[in-house]
């Protein structure tokens, strides 16, 4: 596996087709935009046989695939009262499960913070 940065001012594509193998090559964009416009300028060039274009959100999520569903907003927060232990719970002042919706939510949005 061969990894290239491309500078944002650069036409990713063309350098590809002009200095490497158009072949097993994945291609990530920032933006699904970018990604769409990289394949439709470059379709009729490529005949794409193993190669991918993904953003970097969609190959992040790629790279740790999990055999659950995420669980999302009101079974987060659920899943977050039901999993604080007494002590816990005792800490972070939490007496019932619409207290901890409060402090669920500032957890999840620091986490979601910590990610990007």
């Amino acid at each position: 596996m061969k990894f290239i940065e491309v500078d944002f001012s650069k036409d990713i594509t063309n350098l590809i087709l002009e200095n490497h193998n158009k072949d097993n090559t994945l291609f990530l964009f920032p933006t699904v935009q970018s990604r769409n416009l990289a394949l439709k300028r470059n379709q009729d060039n490529w005949q794409f046989s193993n190669s991918k274009f993904e953003t970097l959100e969609d190959w992040k999520y790629s790279l740790f695939e999990i055999d659950k569903p995420l669980l999302k907003e009101e079974k987060r927060s659920l899943a977050w009262f039901l999993s604080l232990e007494d002590k816990h719970k005792e800490l972070f002042r939490i007496t019932d499960y619409f207290s901890s919706i409060d402090m669920g939510n500032k957890f999840f949005s620091f986490w979601e913070e910590i990610n990007e």
